[in-house]
């Protein structure tokens, strides 16, 4: 089954291995630790404090897919208009559910109460620095999770200018170049200590270009598939070798950290050429949480932690882990639901105004 053929179910699978990794690494793992009823008791198990590496998992698969949609679309108008509808709808009901909860539940995510400019950044798809120099106020994403929306977003953005403009492999080309040039320019910043240097990078960080390396690998792979080139496929193994050589973390990264960035490569690799890593990725416990992985992704970590906080103090006696458990179970359900019906619903709606929008394109590139 060629990649351009039909949906590839493992796909789902290896989503839903990400949002897993993601949601139980904010719920056991470091990072809210001090939220958290049983602080970093899990935080040393190695698959709970290395969750984050499932963010670098879904930008290989959205670099992957892309081009089960960009191949379709008449050009970069059509395309953003299509991925639009495919993001906006769960965003939508995810920003005000996260704000409604916030306002008239007291659940609060992990950086407290939410204020209404919040929801500006993810309803927009922009990060709340470039919203922060523009409207010269403070503002913070509604949710800590939605940067990668944002770095998604540029991602879409730029690579769509460049295919319609270059052709993929020119495209592809190029977000790599972009991804090596800003990682350099983040290396060289410390050893400059000039303020020039640090205004001249923060925007390429803003908008995630350092990540660009995740989604050309995924993009190769793809190519690499749907042509049956083993050296496409070499060097879509590189680019995510160099992606995961070259990462940095907010605090560094260790050796450990990157061996373990090296395997999400390789197991990517093996879920392309191995039909048995596709038969376990494709058993239905893990697509059915591959196929809520969106909305889940969304909601899950303003809900969960905030329904730790809240639940804990109430399951005395019983182990305050049980607090997790049911954060885990009220994220899945709702997310489920978000999927099943708010999300149809919604995207049925603004669906006209994507047609309109684009007979307006239409007709003014006429």
């Amino acid at each position: 089954m060629q990649p351009s053929q039909a949906r590839l179910r493992y796909l789902d699978g290896l989503r839903g291995i990400a949002i897993m990794a993601v949601m139980l690494w904010h719920f056991f793992g470091p990072t809210d630790a001090a939220l958290l009823p049983y602080g970093n008791r899990y935080s040393h198990i190695p698959v709970l404090s290395s969750g984050w590496m499932g963010v670098e998992l879904f930008f290989l698969i959205s670099g992957f897919v892309i081009f089960m949609t960009i191949e379709r679309c008449s050009g970069f108008c059509d395309f953003m208009l299509r991925r639009w509808l495919r993001l906006f709808p769960a965003m939508l009901i995810a920003t005000i559910m996260l704000f409604a909860i916030d306002r008239f539940g007291g659940i609060s995510g992990p950086r407290g109460p939410a204020r209404l400019i919040d929801v500006i950044p993810g309803l927009t798809f922009v990060p709340s620095s470039i919203w922060h120099a523009i409207l010269h106020v403070p503002i913070a994403s509604l949710s800590d999770v939605f940067w990668t929306l944002y770095v998604e977003c540029a991602f879409y953005v730029i690579f769509a200018g460049l295919y319609f403009r270059l052709g993929w492999q020119r495209a592809i080309g190029c977000l790599l170049a972009i991804f090596v040039l800003v990682r350099i320019g983040q290396a060289i910043i410390p050893a400059a200590h000039t303020m020039w240097w640090h205004r001249a990078i923060e925007p390429a960080e803003w908008l995630g270009l350092q990540y660009f390396g995740w989604f050309a690998s995924g993009a190769l792979f793809y190519k690499a598939a749907l042509a049956g080139d083993r050296r496409l496929f070499g060097a879509a193994i590189l680019a995510g070798f160099a992606a995961a050589m070259l990462f940095k973390g907010a605090f560094g990264t260790t050796m450990a950290e990157h061996l373990q960035l090296f395997a999400i490569v390789i197991g990517f690799a093996l879920a392309q050429t191995s039909r048995t890593v596709q038969r376990l990725l494709s058993m239905r416990p893990i697509l059915f949480v591959g196929a809520i992985s969106y909305p889940l992704y969304l909601i899950h970590s303003n809900l969960g932690i905030g329904l730790i906080v809240k639940s804990a103090p109430l399951m005395a006696p019983l182990p305050v882990e049980i607090s997790a458990l049911l954060a885990v179970a009220t994220a899945m359900i709702a997310a489920w639901l978000i999927n099943q019906f708010a999300e149809p619903w919604t995207k049925a709606r603004l669906k006209p105004l994507t047609e309109r929008a684009r007979q307006v394109v239409q007709l003014a590139f006429a």
